[in-house]
């Protein structure tokens, strides 16, 4: 994979990166929750980069604070990592969040909080260059690589076994090559190489739900042909055109055939747009003006 400045991406995509990482926390427990509610603040939640009501005025918000958030985020969720699996261990109060509540027992809430909190390193990564934050001792990159490594070598026991219909696993695997090949992508050998793309191709072509859903399996082929493997372009380029054709005007995307609106026209379609266009020429192409 050849590097694609993604220390320069344009910071609307980082920025919606960073927003749908803050999904995480659904996932693990809530600790200092009754401090916050008591108003009170929480030690280590204080931000150290200054405001600037010039560049953002409407939180003063600079580079510097969402890096600071994401380190904040990481050293928070990289202790419950099972060192062996490269899984999150989904442990706590069950009652203090959402999906963790539901989730905890089966395997794909664990793989769901690995992606989702994947998309933090790969972010910081991306943007810094560095595979260290403050607050945790040790590779921020090294509890995924295992995960990854292990989860799509069918001859591990902790393989992540066939993909069912309908499965979206894997496509902030694929954004995190994309995004950050130094750390996602070059540190693996030939054969765990093959074992990703492998994964990614049946990703590209398994069924989705008609709705955002598609983008997680757009999101494979980058990756895929720009390693020469076969991944479904032409269906998915008329997806892809399909999917556009939902878009309402003023930034909004109704969310398939149901004709609503919701959260996932920031995490889905504008997050994903952005982000194929940016890494797929040919789908910049076609759809790059659209997209703008």
């Amino acid at each position: 994979m050849k590097s694609t400045s993604a220390r320069n991406l344009p910071l609307n995509v980082v920025f919606t990166e960073v927003l749908l990482c803050a999904a995480l926390l659904s996932f693990f427990p809530a600790a200092g929750l009754a401090e916050s509610r008591a108003g009170k603040t929480r030690k280590g939640a204080e931000l150290k980069a200054e405001d600037n009501r010039q560049l953002s005025p409407y939180t003063g918000y600079t580079r510097e604070h969402w890096l600071e958030i994401c380190e904040k985020l990481i050293a928070g969720v990289l202790p419950y990592f099972d060192p062996e699996t490269g899984l999150p261990e989904l442990k706590g109060v069950p009652g203090e969040t959402g999906h963790f509540a539901l989730q905890r027992e089966f395997i794909g809430g664990r793989k769901e909080a690995f992606e989702r909190s994947l998309m933090l390193v790969a972010c910081y990564t991306a943007a810094t260059g560095r595979d260290r934050v403050p607050g945790y001792n040790g590779s921020i990159t090294a509890p995924y690589l295992k995960g990854i490594i292990r989860g799509t070598d069918p001859g591990d026991p902790a393989w992540w076994g066939e993909r069912e219909i309908y499965d979206a696993f894997g496509t902030n695997i694929a954004l995190a090559v994309l995004l950050s090949p130094e750390f996602f992508w070059d540190p693996l050998t030939e054969p765990q190489k093959k074992n990703l793309l492998e994964f990614l191709r049946v990703l590209a072509h398994t069924t989705a739900y008609d709705c955002n859903h598609w983008y997680f399996h757009l999101m494979a082929v980058p990756v895929l042909d720009a390693n020469g493997v076969e991944s479904s372009r032409e269906y998915l380029s008329m997806i892809f055109d399909r999917l556009l054709g939902w878009y309402r005007g003023d930034g909004w995307f109704i969310d398939g055939g149901n004709f609503t609106f919701d959260y996932y026209n920031l995490w889905g379609f504008q997050l994903y747009n952005n982000a194929l266009c940016y890494f797929d020429r040919k789908w910049s192409d076609l759809y790059g003006e659209r997209v703008k």
